[in-house]
């Protein structure tokens, strides 16, 4: 920017009616400007010597520059919008700095020359109808397939975190100590083993605690996501503490072990007719026409984690929506989830299934390290034919 153009307004301002009574003001905006354009180090007590002179004393925390330049910031303000309001330069000093900035006012002006022709309403109806657009763009539901049946309605859906379940028996010199028998697996087991053993009432409890995989916060987050994304109430419950009565009333996803499915591992059974089973120990593929009979059982390969994981979408008794993943360790779950939260998986694995068929159980491979997936790919899906429609287990 010129020099000689910014002194010229710099006697401009200094004569102005707003601040030409000022003289330390006109000193210090001088003083400014100049040290400015020099590229000089401006320090609040080099400030005050050069308008104070031995009457500042910074190691007293003199306060005078400050005032004084809080003042002629004040000043500016109001000059430009009086007598320098069609200035070409406009004299800038940011709070915290004491360098000047030296703005170039000319396309300020033809700006709001724009504005001054009575056109300000065609271009806040502009912008209106661009924030409009914008925001059908953003907040437009996308529909997912086999998801969009969750978000079709304002029903809440229980993400249901198959916790392992444990109570307190005695152990070593009675003390207390923390018992996991994999037929207990939520408060109605404990009750009924209690209820079939009175005697060891009173000397077992149920523990104030469960305990949760690792992979948890990793799915959470990303069921998380999705139903934020779609503007959904998700509620997170621990498998241990779901009765069959909260599984009746809402639409279900559940992530976890087998032995951690508690009431939904009958019900799975009971709907599931597909030829994919899954068991304690393994997931099982048993062709319709019993010529193909695998079975899954999680390993390792070349220092690499596989996993196996069983994913079944259907209907439950009453209509509600369920949705398991379920898989013997940490990463055949997060395989699992990644792929049937992406919406292209989703689309590639609709075109899988027979024209009009809806429900299905599938089998997922994920091949990966320390929960970090490396690769996951679908091995069988099958249909569930003709949803039954049953009571659940007692």
């Amino acid at each position: 920017m010129n020099k000689e153009l910014i002194l010229q307004y710099l006697d401009k301002l200094i004569s102005s009616d707003v601040i030409s009574r000022s003289q330390l003001s006109c000193k210090l905006m001088q003083f400014l400007i100049e040290s400015t354009l020099n590229n000089d180090t401006i320090k609040e007590y080099t400030i005050g010597e050069h308008l104070f002179g031995n009457d500042f004393d910074l190691e007293k925390s003199d306060s005078k520059v400050r005032v004084k330049v809080y003042q002629l910031r004040q000043y500016l303000q109001k000059y430009y919008e009086t007598e320098g309001k069609n200035d070409a330069i406009r004299f800038e000093i940011e709070k915290g700095q004491y360098l000047v900035s030296f703005i170039d006012n000319t396309s300020t002006e033809k700006w709001n020359f724009f504005f001054s022709k009575n056109k300000i309403l065609l271009v806040i109806s502009i912008f209106i109808l661009v924030l409009i657009v914008v925001a059908f763009i953003v907040f437009k539901k996308e529909k997912i397939p086999y998801w969009e049946d969750f978000f079709e309605n304002d029903e809440t859906t229980a993400l249901i975190v198959g916790d392992i379940f444990s109570f307190l028996g005695p152990g070593i010199k009675n003390e207390p100590q923390v018992i996991r028998d994999y037929n207990i697996n939520n408060e109605d087991d404990f009750k009924q083993y209690l209820n079939n053993y009175p005697d060891l009432k009173g000397k077992y409890k149920e523990a104030d605690y469960s305990y949760l995989s690792q992979m948890t916060p990793y799915v959470t987050y990303s069921f998380s996501k999705l139903f934020f994304e779609n503007r959904h109430q998700l509620n997170i419950l621990m498998g241990s503490k779901c009765s069959i009565e909260l599984l009746k009333s809402t639409n279900t996803i559940f992530i976890g072990m087998p032995k951690t499915m508690g009431n939904l591992l009958p019900l799975f059974n009971e709907i599931n007719n597909s030829s994919i089973h899954i068991n304690m120990d393994a997931i099982i593929f048993n062709s319709a026409d019993k010529t193909q009979y695998k079975e899954y059982i999680a390993g390792s390969d070349n220092e690499m984690d596989i996993d196996y994981a069983l994913v079944s979408f259907f209907k439950k008794p009453g209509g509600k929506n369920a949705f398991l993943f379920v898989s013997y360790n940490d990463i055949g779950i997060i395989g699992a989830v990644n792929y049937f939260t992406n919406k292209e998986k989703l689309t590639f694995i609709k075109s899988r299934l027979p024209e009009g068929t809806k429900f299905f159980t599938a089998i997922v491979k994920t091949t990966g390290k320390d929960r970090s997936e490396i690769g996951v790919e679908l091995i069988h899906i099958d249909p569930i034919i003709n949803n039954i429609k049953t009571d659940l287990v007692k």
